[in-house]
């Protein structure tokens, strides 16, 4: 039986699996998009003439307090190259103005500050302070006036309401709450606190993916666009197209709502992809960004599209902080994923493999840990269970040994 060699990112590095060729429907990736050849020139011409404000120039002109967000290293897009050239026209045009970095982490964790220096570039926090968003923290958080009264109230991080000048620079790709990232999301969840966060994320559940990843203007994201520019947090946003390897193709500035719109437009024509018939099974890569499985259980949303009903979720990820090295995520992955038999299962299974040297196996039912299973098994299982028609699935599951959550 012929078989094809299919290469999947896994954390830092790529691992190849082999799909029988019979049983392959395809092999989903955005459509080729080009790097930016002159990076620093889209950016230059983007501040000048911005989408739905006035050009960069004018709108820092004699600023004292600026609060630059950007996102953490789980959204990788090149921050090293845009903050250059942010710096060059701040400078300039607000010299005496003090600026402050603050890293969007959501509920992640703080970067280190060999990480900071990946993520900025060199120098940049020893000249510049650099905050880590403390979502947890009462002190670093403050209220913002919201007019819905069917919410909770809102909290972000007080560094934008203490500022005159708030600079928001994402990415743009589709996102299974708020239908795509960038923009307003930035802030919430990006630096709102922890149960902003939580809201925020619940308020998807009843609609099917379908109905929000990819779609700009989804109910989510219309709420919290509305809290932000109503409470003016953001002044000026840099959004960008990337390509698959998070490189910068393009880049649309100005206005929270307008210039993100914009950014969408293109990034579109490159990230939606349709497949000739649902799939029985989908093997999922995390990029070579997740570390944990906290942040790398995102890369299953979009399977809903591919998917058949009751079909399989194959998640490839290796995890070196393992489940998450925050307390709270794992405490909540076991509240989640920790039940006892017999629950109603979800209707699509997921085995998350290549965990470090352990294997996890999660069907919201139970959560399985510490058993060591070699690379080269799980890839031979996975290939049987799909070439098997998946109904392999339960039997592997059944041939280890039970063991409660933590």
């Amino acid at each position: 039986m012929a078989a094809k060699r299919v290469k999947i990112a896994y954390y830092h590095e790529d691992r190849e699996v082999e799909i029988p060729e019979e049983n392959l429907i395809g092999v989903l990736h955005p459509k080729e998009i080009h790097r930016a050849e002159n990076l620093a020139a889209c950016l230059n011409e983007n501040l000048d003439h911005p989408v739905g404000t006035r050009p960069f120039n004018e709108v820092c002109a004699g600023k004292k307090k600026v609060c630059i967000v950007i996102c953490d290293l789980t959204r990788p897009m090149e921050t090293d190259r845009v903050i250059p050239v942010l710096l060059e026209r701040l400078e300039q045009y607000a010299p005496q103005a003090e600026i402050t970095f603050l890293i969007a982490l959501g509920t992640h964790r703080p970067l280190t500050e060999e990480e900071i220096d990946t993520l900025c570039g060199p120098g940049i926090r020893q000249k510049y302070r650099v905050v880590n968003h403390a979502f947890h923290d009462p002190d670093a958080l403050v209220k913002i006036p919201c007019d819905r009264e069917d919410i909770p109230d809102v909290y972000v991080n007080r560094l934008l309401v203490e500022s005159d000048l708030r600079i928001a620079v994402g990415a743009v790709k589709p996102h299974p709450i708020f239908g795509w990232s960038g923009g307003a999301k930035i802030v919430i969840p990006g630096v709102a606190g922890y149960d902003t966060t939580g809201y925020s994320h619940w308020l998807s559940c009843p609609y099917k993916g379908v109905e929000i990843m990819g779609q700009v203007e989804n109910p989510v994201r219309q709420l919290y666009e509305s809290i932000v520019s109503g409470a003016n947090l953001i002044d000026f946003i840099i959004n960008a197209v990337l390509t698959e390897q998070s490189e910068i193709s393009d880049v649309r500035c100005g206005d929270l709502i307008q210039a993100h719109r914009a950014c969408v437009e293109i990034a579109r024509q490159y990230y939606i992809r349709d497949v000739a018939e649902p799939a029985d099974a989908i093997i999922v890569g995390v990029g070579k960004w997740a570390s944990d499985l906290w942040v790398g259980s995102n890369a299953v949303y979009q399977s809903e599209f591919y998917l058949r009903k009751g079909g399989t979720i194959v998640l490839l990820g290796n995890f070196p902080e393992g489940m998450s090295p925050e307390d709270y995520a794992r405490e909540k992955f076991y509240k989640v994923c920790g039940r006892l038999p017999g629950c109603t299962p979800a209707e699509s299974r997921i085995v998350v493999a290549f965990f470090s040297s352990c294997f996890w196996g999660i069907s919201m039912q139970w959560l399985l840990d510490g058993h060591v299973v070699p690379l080269e098994d799980m890839v031979a299982l996975t290939v049987n269970l799909i070439s098997s028609g998946l109904h392999g699935l339960p039997a592997f599951r059944n041939t280890l040994p039970n063991r409660a959550a933590p």
